[in-house]
């Protein structure tokens, strides 16, 4: 955080937007910057140069990210009052997926998210719940019986304890 001096010669204090590298993925990231836009006490016109000076050159999201963002959106663009969206814009159309890639990606971490032998059964369905959030989140639909098989499937139970679920099922 930062202070920053007002017109009343006070001080206020200056939320540093989220770092990319942190976020989980871009969406999240996204979603992050949306939520700073609602706190911050930056004037508009500044809001999407200090998202821009943010900005890693590398990431798991892509390497050079802050410079390509430097030369390819003005400073005039980035003083407007949504110069924001313009960077957002630009990053999700260099780093983005694609809805079809990113559907496929999230099915795949829910297909194979399996418990871990030394992982607690808690944290495993925490982890499973989580899974097929971020499939619902994209417009993947489930019946239950699936998600519970699936559940089942992946908890590395015995065969009894399994039998003994099926019963009660």
């Amino acid at each position: 955080m930062a202070e920053q001096e007002s017109s009343s010669g006070s001080y206020r204090t200056v939320q540093a937007p989220p770092l990319l590298n942190k976020a989980k993925s871009l969406e999240s990231w996204k979603i992050e910057v949306e939520l700073w836009l609602e706190i911050t006490d930056l004037k508009a016109e500044k809001v999407a140069i200090m998202l821009a000076l943010s900005l890693p050159n590398e990431s798991k999201f892509g390497n050079d990210i802050k410079d390509r963002v430097l030369e390819n959106i003005s400073i005039e663009v980035m003083k407007a009052e949504n110069g924001y969206k313009t960077i957002l814009d630009f990053l999700q159309k260099e780093l983005g997926k694609n809805a079809t890639v990113d559907k496929f990606d999230r099915f795949n971490n829910f297909v194979f998210c399996k418990k871990k032998d030394d992982q607690e059964m808690e944290n495993f369905i925490s982890q499973f719940d989580s899974k097929v959030n971020r499939l619902r989140a994209v417009g993947q639909k489930m019946e239950g019986d699936i998600l519970t098989f699936m559940l089942l499937l992946n908890s590395n139970l015995q065969r009894w304890e399994l039998s003994l679920i099926m019963s009660a099922l």
